[in-house]
């Protein structure tokens, strides 16, 4: 066999190597990996919703956040298109608030429209204020 061929080869093989290598990381990724979805997307795929666990994006309805008993509350998420009610045992991160960005995993009921959240978090808009009182804040005029 010709140095040229045996160098032929070796590139072959450690190019189906890596394209093997490629594809088993990606095919790894696209499992670990869930992507929000907006209210409306998720009424659009209510047959399969189902038994499935879901990231659900969008802001917090005004006026819709209810307290019910045991550490329990329930909100409505929208997309100014269409709303789905979230309820969420535990306790709320600090930044939430209505008319807020959230995101929420869970668990859907499209027959209910009630989305059963295990874990909700707060979007932070990119503005940083230091608090009043801290060196960093501007003083006051």
């Amino acid at each position: 066999m010709s140095p040229l061929r045996k160098r032929a080869l070796f590139l072959a093989a450690a190019f189906i190597t890596l394209a093997i290598a490629a594809a088993l990381t990606l095919s790894a990724l696209q499992e670990s990996l869930l992507y929000f979805v907006t209210p409306t997307e998720m009424q659009q795929q209510a047959p399969e919703a189902v038994q499935k666990k879901w990231r659900l994006g969008g802001i917090v309805a005004k006026g819709s956040l209810v307290a019910l008993p045991n550490n329990t509350v329930q909100f409505s998420v929208t997309d100014a298109q269409t709303s789905i009610t979230i309820e969420f045992q535990g306790l709320l991160p600090d930044l939430f608030r209505e008319e807020q960005t959230i995101i929420a995993d869970g668990y859907w009921n499209p027959n209910q429209n009630l989305f059963t959240a295990t874990r909700v978090l707060a979007k932070h808009d990119e503005n940083y204020r230091p608090p009043e009182g801290s060196i960093y804040a501007p003083a006051p005029q």
